[in-house]
């Protein structure tokens, strides 16, 4: 049976339940290499029979990661390295000791009774799906740049160019709003909303001796390379001129922003 662990939040590795192994938790040394885990010497080396293949192997080296089953988290859990190991990660019987961990064979999960937390065991049919994190602004370039490939009919494209009939929206409104009918007429849409005398605001502009309208001042914002002089723009609003040649632009940091009162 085997369960996956999460290896400093950052990997899924399948690890094996074994109960008649002796050790807290032994893993592989390919793992370690690839998960960049650190490496320490044993005090004195341990032998190790019966995990390798019918091998008899020397450990000499242990490691440690924060791990999480199924939410149950360990911060910093050592592991023995056996460098030939078959599988990738072996929670032995001290671990589900010390965890106070039981296995239910018929359900096939494991009870953390320190947590109250029950993890179901993968099945043998589990689809072990190789995935790789990738950055999201490479995904988020790589869809924008991609092209779609597509297949269209003439019916379709016949569909596309056809002339679209008017929709009478009489068809399509409640009886009570019908007598708001000219307010859902197509042609309407197009147009803008009549001035509301009193409500909606305008901003008259100056004009010229020939009265033709002057072209709208503005500021700089942020690090634009354009410097207008205070003493050029003049704002209208609601009526009212604005003098700004008494203000002065503030420069901080290369930037340029006009102040109006």
């Amino acid at each position: 049976m085997t369960v996956d662990v999460q290896i400093n939040d950052i990997s899924y590795e399948e690890a094996l339940v074994d109960t008649g192994n002796s050790c807290y938790i032994s893993v592989n040394l390919e793992m370690v290499e690839r998960l960049n885990l650190p490496k320490r010497v044993l005090n004195s080396p341990r032998q190790v029979q019966g995990v390798s293949q019918g091998m008899n192997e020397e450990i000499t080296h242990y490691t440690w990661a924060a791990i999480d089953v199924g939410g149950y988290k360990v911060q910093k859990a050592y592991m023995y390295i056996i460098p030939k190991q078959r599988h990738k990660m072996i929670l032995g019987l001290r671990w589900f000791e010390e965890h106070k961990v039981t296995i239910n064979c018929e359900g096939r999960a494991l009870i953390f009774q320190k947590e109250n937390i029950k993890v179901i065991l993968k099945n043998k049919t589990d689809v072990n799906l190789e995935c790789v994190q990738i950055d999201s602004s490479e995904f988020i370039k790589d869809m924008l740049g991609a092209v779609q490939v597509f297949a269209a009919s003439m019916e379709d494209i016949e569909k596309a160019l056809s002339v679209k009939t008017p929709v009478d929206p009489r068809e399509y409104l409640p009886e009570y709003l019908l007598p708001l009918i000219d307010a859902f007429e197509p042609k309407n849409a197009t147009t803008l909303p009549p001035h509301r005398q009193g409500v909606d605001h305008q901003m008259p502009l100056e004009t010229d001796e020939n009265g033709k309208e002057k072209e709208v001042p503005w500021g700089p914002l942020y690090n634009s390379p354009t410097r207008i002089e205070p003493d050029a723009s003049k704002w209208a609003v609601g009526g009212v001129l604005l003098q700004c040649k008494n203000k002065s632009y503030e420069e901080q940091d290369d930037e340029e922003a006009l102040w109006l009162p």
